[in-house]
């Protein structure tokens, strides 16, 4: 299978991932209008430090996604669904949306993370589908003051510090 390698990705409207049976990894930072990833991308790593994504970021790939570094901050301004890829999302660092739904399959930590979708109106919900395993990190979980944003998943397990902060659903 062939793998892609890259560093960063700025300047892009549209990242498009297609047909693409190794290992995708991106190092650097990314940020772009919209990316694209269908069943016909494997694995899918993402690690910059400093990354955004402007459209609705909704991943169908074939295996796990990873998003972040230790640290690091991961924006999707039109929110993030990965409730379409086969295995694991595999994140590091902060997940932000701007008042927009967070929906994560499969979620397993690699650093202490936070969640927040900084909601204003209420729109910025945030689920688990199947779960969260912590493997020993902590994670804060924070949807914003405005009341209507819920959280709502299946089981945690393997949690350091869960902090549920600004839940106001």
């Amino acid at each position: 299978d062939a793998d892609v390698s890259g560093t960063s990705v700025s300047g892009v409207d549209a990242l498009i991932l297609q047909n693409i049976g190794g290992v995708t990894q991106f190092s650097g930072n990314i940020n772009v209008t919209s990316i694209t990833a269908g069943s016909t991308v494997h694995y899918i790593s993402m690690r910059g430090a400093s990354n955004s994504v402007t459209e609705p970021f909704v991943p169908a790939n074939a295996s796990h996604l990873v998003l972040g570094a230790p640290g690091g901050t991961w924006t999707f301004n039109g929110g993030i669904n990965t409730s379409g890829i086969a295995w694991n999302t595999i994140i590091s660092g902060t997940i932000l949306t701007s008042d927009d739904p967070m929906t994560l399959k499969n979620v397993n930590l690699q650093s202490h993370s936070v969640l927040d979708t900084g909601s204003l109106t209420g729109a910025g919900d945030i689920t688990f589908v199947s779960g969260l395993i912590g493997n020993g990190y902590n994670m804060t979980i924070n949807t914003g003051a405005f009341a209507g944003s819920d959280v709502t998943g299946g089981a945690l397990a393997d949690m350091g510090t869960l902090t549920l902060s600004d839940i106001n659903g």
